[in-house]
């Protein structure tokens, strides 16, 4: 039987725990770089995909609501909290820090479902903050895409001209990529993160967020009545044929029909 040698086995102990220290040093150190990178964007984009108790939006019967929020501030100041809806259970949405923004298309269609993702802003390939459709209005708040960011598609588009600088935004017959003019940084914070982020707002901070959350939760609330009550609104010509839930269609004479699918 071959004996180990006890000095030298703490040793190699010793310099296994100085290697895992290290990686998590050398870890840390580059997430406290990308946030410290994140901080000086003019552009940035917060996303609270588990907001908890923290902020309540509406309520569901006698429920308090916590929606998945979208905040946005431009040159460190809120001006914008958005409702969303980012991935469903076995779909992944991905935190990080995303220090640039991929691309940015106001006219997009998924090549993987074929559904529309109009005004995106891509953080790579796939991934993205996009507009959804308004028969997908009702699940906004909550874990529902296969992956991306869903947004009102007025706010998408609002979300789109913050980004790209434009006086105005291009119609959605658009098929070309706009630069970002601004400088972007997107923060999709992971569950354990999220009261530490809520502790280093101010006071100010958290009512205005909390205003805004409420106000979009009722803007999202009016237009999924909207949606059962008249059907789905053609916002461009290319606008597809879409059955509203009793079965009316409302269509653009000059669309052609297809399928829509979760995205």
């Amino acid at each position: 039987m071959r004996m180990v040698n006890l000095p030298c086995l703490r040793f190699v102990q010793l310099l296994s725990l100085t290697v895992l220290s290290s990686g998590v040093a050398s870890a840390q150190n580059l997430e406290a770089a990308k946030l410290n990178a994140f901080s000086h964007k003019d552009l940035q984009i917060t996303v609270l995909k588990n907001p908890g108790s923290i902020i309540k939006t509406g309520f569901l019967g006698s429920t308090r609501v916590d929606d998945q929020l979208v905040i946005v501030r431009v040159q460190g100041k809120v001006v914008r909290t958005y409702v969303t809806s980012t991935a469903r259970p076995g779909k992944t949405t991905p935190d990080g820090i995303y220090l640039a923004i991929d691309r940015c298309r106001p006219n997009h269609t998924s090549n993987i479902y074929g559904s529309e993702m109009d005004w995106a802003l891509f953080l790579d390939q796939d991934i993205a903050i996009h507009s959804t459709t308004e028969d997908h209005y009702q699940e906004l708040g909550r874990p529902a895409s296969a992956g991306c960011m869903r947004l009102l598609r007025d706010d998408a588009k609002e979300l789109f001209q913050f980004a790209t600088g434009a006086a105005s935004t291009p119609g959605l017959g658009t098929t070309q990529d706009y630069v970002s003019t601004n400088q972007i940084g997107i923060n999709i914070l992971p569950e354990d993160k999220v009261k530490a982020y809520w502790d280093s707002l101010s006071k100010d901070e958290t009512k205005i967020i909390s205003k805004m959350a409420v106000q979009n939760r009722k803007k999202i609330d009016t237009s999924v009545k909207t949606f059962y009550k008249h059907g789905d609104k053609a916002d461009d010509v290319l606008e597809e044929t879409f059955q509203t839930p009793q079965g009316r269609a409302l269509s653009n004479p000059k669309a052609k029909p297809s399928s829509r699918f979760k995205h």
